[in-house]
């Protein structure tokens, strides 16, 4: 069962992805307008050796950068007791897909917030670009 306060919001709802064999995904319960800050992207907090070590196969880490753009530590949602509900947007892989992205991980200060790229309607399902290193 999903911890309660870091699964539920308002605005927003967990249930089968549109992408075909994404599993879950999340979608607007209510209009988001866009540049919306909705959360942050919670896990635990792992250095680059940990990194390394054990997470280099982990679908859910996210790099946390210094002010020079260097690497100094992630952030690692796949245990979900630590994480939230931000762990389940999906990512766009095909052409059609990238069409759709509606959502960015963007870091602020030491932390990584989920926020729109444009307005978003209720029933529309949060999705983002992991980036070239994920796929």
């Amino acid at each position: 069962m999903l911890p309660p306060k870091d699964f539920q919001r308002p605005f927003m709802e967990i249930r089968k992805s549109t992408i075909r064999n994404a599993g879950k995904g999340v979608f607007a319960t209510d209009y988001l307008p866009a540049g919306t800050v909705m959360d942050e992207y919670k896990g635990k907090k792992v250095s680059l050796e940990e990194v390394d070590k054990y997470h280099a196969d982990n679908d859910y880490l996210f790099a946390i950068n210094n002010n020079k753009g260097e690497i100094i530590h992630a952030v690692d949602a796949e245990d979900v007791q630590k994480s939230n509900w931000t762990r389940f947007v999906n990512g766009a892989r095909t052409p059609s897909q990238r069409q759709k992205i509606n959502v960015r991980f963007q870091q602020y200060g030491k932390k990584m917030y989920l926020e729109t790229l444009r307005d978003l309607s209720p029933g529309e399902e949060m999705i983002c670009d992991y980036g070239p290193m994920y796929w």
